[in-house]
């Protein structure tokens, strides 16, 4: 999501922010095979302050969802590693795209 909005992450990335997987829940509903297309669906269900929280589903082409995960990340300044503020910008892309 941030990234096809152009807000990459990558470990060379030179941004004063960066996002980390504060927790997860994940769901297992059936087994998928190895090479099997599955689609993410994601939506952000919370985002304040420095922190979004989202549930994602892996489904198949006939909508059968085959994992349930709720995510909640948090932002933190890439050089202290101190929670910050989510930056407005990658704020309103998120509103825009929830």
């Amino acid at each position: 999501m941030l990234r096809a909005a152009g807000f990459d992450q990558g470990h060379d990335s030179d941004h004063p922010w960066m996002f980390v997987v504060k927790n997860i829940n994940i769901d297992f509903i059936r087994p998928a095979r190895l090479n099997q297309q599955l689609l993410v669906v994601t939506e952000i269900t919370a985002c304040s302050g420095a922190r979004i929280e989202f549930s994602q589903q892996l489904l198949d082409q006939q909508q059968q969802c085959y994992c349930r995960a709720q995510v909640q990340v948090a932002c933190l300044d890439s050089h202290s590693f101190r929670p910050t503020r989510i930056p407005n910008a990658i704020k309103e892309e998120l509103t825009r795209a929830h």
